[in-house]
């Protein structure tokens, strides 16, 4: 293993953790390759698919166009500025990127419209720092290595799976920033020891954005809440724990807002979804599953719909008072732990979709001349090989897990292991945990409604930890050969 960094800011540690000229050309490569995709026509980027009022509402942006076609089956670049239309209570960090990405939009615009662009450039810029961050820790690694690590991040998160919702109101834009950003903070306290105040300040911002991005996210935040504490603990000041307590309990705090705060707008039409199109809509007895959990058994009628078709009885007065103020995710998840065989039978499901990335969403605006749902097919190589190498399959999903956890677990205990390789170890674990939980989220917590996409951040989180193999995998080898 490479030697402990010093323990002083001297100027051979800081040294130590600078960019060389081979990760500055792949960050430099890696800031092309988004511009080429986010900015020269014809631009990529996803359609609003109806969730983007939740952020543009607030914000004061509307479509230029009323017409469906216009609206959501295609992109759009350009919006109108407005007075905020809808105070949906909807609390997420994408709602902060967003309105920064609107003040600059004020300052930049040419013709007095809103460039979604501005908003896919800020998403770029996070997370080229993001993967910055990432590299400048690993620089404590062997050249080999490094560049290894370099180029297998520009490679993944320049898939356009991953780009294209950059360009997107949508919130897995800042999942995906935020949870990079978030891994180069820890990886910076786990490698470094220069400026680690200011690291750990950034991970628990970032760590914070993230469990607030989304509702889907907020469970995560027990995990980042408890790698807060241990990051705490190895900054090692004799006030550490109750620094970690205050760190972790912000986590927690502005992932608790962010879900209870999206009741109405989100969790009320995915709790539909998942009870009547996935839970109802795969039962063998609608009536019989209704009866159990002490509903009307006349509701069996919306087995297999979803909350937004147009006869959807989602806001009539009746029917929310007889299922959401009697149902909840929790009630979902008790239901199946009781019916094991069903358990297993949606998790089959699932895990058909687990390890795709691209949407069925086209990424084009009409004028680019392509037809409705085109998918552009530039910088796709790794969502195509992730595609293919991993099956959609519940065997793959639980060997993927079980291989880095039982990885993670066998080098904790060896004694040769350094103390802060067993932090980081601790950390590898616990994104291993966190896109476990991610599926499960959206295995149990979704519909079959846009699963990949709701996937999106359990795709990222499980290139991470590939990443993370790939590179122990090479420093392994490579102390083996120069023993050799």
């Amino acid at each position: 293993m490479a030697p402990e960094p010093s323990t002083s800011p001297s100027d051979g540690a800081r040294r130590r953790f600078r960019l060389d000229h081979f990760e500055r050309g792949m960050l430099a490569l890696a800031a092309a390759i988004l511009i080429y995709q986010l900015v020269i026509p014809p631009v990529v980027g996803v359609f609003d698919n109806g969730d983007w009022g939740k952020i543009m509402g607030p914000l004061g942006l509307e479509h230029m166009s009323n017409t469906p076609e216009e609206m959501h089956q295609f992109l759009n670049l350009k919006f109108r500025f407005t007075s905020p239309w809808w105070g949906n209570g909807y609390i997420v960090s994408g709602r902060l990127v967003a309105r920064i990405a609107r003040a600059i939009g004020l300052v930049v615009s040419k013709d007095g419209l809103f460039d979604l662009r501005v908003l896919g450039l800020l998403h770029a810029a996070l997370l080229v720092w993001g993967l910055a961050l990432i590299m400048r820790a690993a620089s404590v690694l062997h050249p080999i290595s490094r560049r290894v690590l370099a180029v297998l991040l520009v490679f993944v998160f320049t898939d356009v799976g991953y780009v294209a919702f950059l360009n997107s109101f949508y919130s897995q834009a800042e999942s995906l920033c935020f949870l990079v950003i978030a891994a180069g903070f820890f990886a910076l306290i786990v490698c470094g020891r220069s400026w680690r105040w200011c690291t750990f300040l950034g991970f628990v911002a970032a760590a914070t954005l993230f469990a607030a991005s989304k509702p889907q996210e907020a469970p995560q935040a027990l995990f980042l809440a408890a790698l807060a504490l241990l990051a705490a603990r190895v900054l090692g000041p004799r006030r550490a724990a109750i620094i970690g307590v205050f760190a972790a309990a912000l986590i927690i705090a502005a992932a608790g807002v962010c879900y209870w705060k999206a009741s109405r707008v989100v969790r009320e039409p995915v709790l539909y979804n998942a009870f009547f199109q996935e839970l109802l809509g795969n039962s063998p007895n609608p009536v019989n599953d209704l009866s159990s959990l002490g509903l009307n058994p006349d509701m069996a009628r919306y087995a297999g719909t979803h909350a937004f078709v147009a006869d959807s009885p989602i806001q009539d007065p009746a029917f929310r008072a007889a299922f959401f103020d009697r149902m909840s995710s929790g009630r979902v998840l008790l239901f199946y732990l009781a019916r094991p065989s069903r358990l297993w039978e949606l998790l089959k499901r699932r895990s058909a979709s687990a390890f795709t990335i691209v949407t069925h969403y086209g990424n084009f605006e009409k004028r680019a001349g392509f037809p409705q749902g085109t998918r552009s097919s530039a910088f796709k190589v790794w969502s195509d090989f992730k595609r293919r190498a991993l099956p959609g399959s519940i065997w793959t999903v639980l060997l993927f897990f079980l291989g880095s956890l039982a990885t993670a677990v066998f080098l904790y205990v060896r004694k040769a292991t350094a103390p802060h390789h067993r932090v980081g170890l601790l950390a590898f674990a616990a994104l291993n945990l966190m896109a476990l939980g991610a599926f499960l989220i959206c295995a149990v917590g979704d519909g079959t409604l846009d699963i990949v996409r709701q996937l999106y951040t359990f795709n990222a989180m499980t290139d991470l930890c590939l990443i993370a193999e790939a590179v122990a995998l090479v420093e392994v080898v490579r102390r083996r050969w120069d023993r050799a």
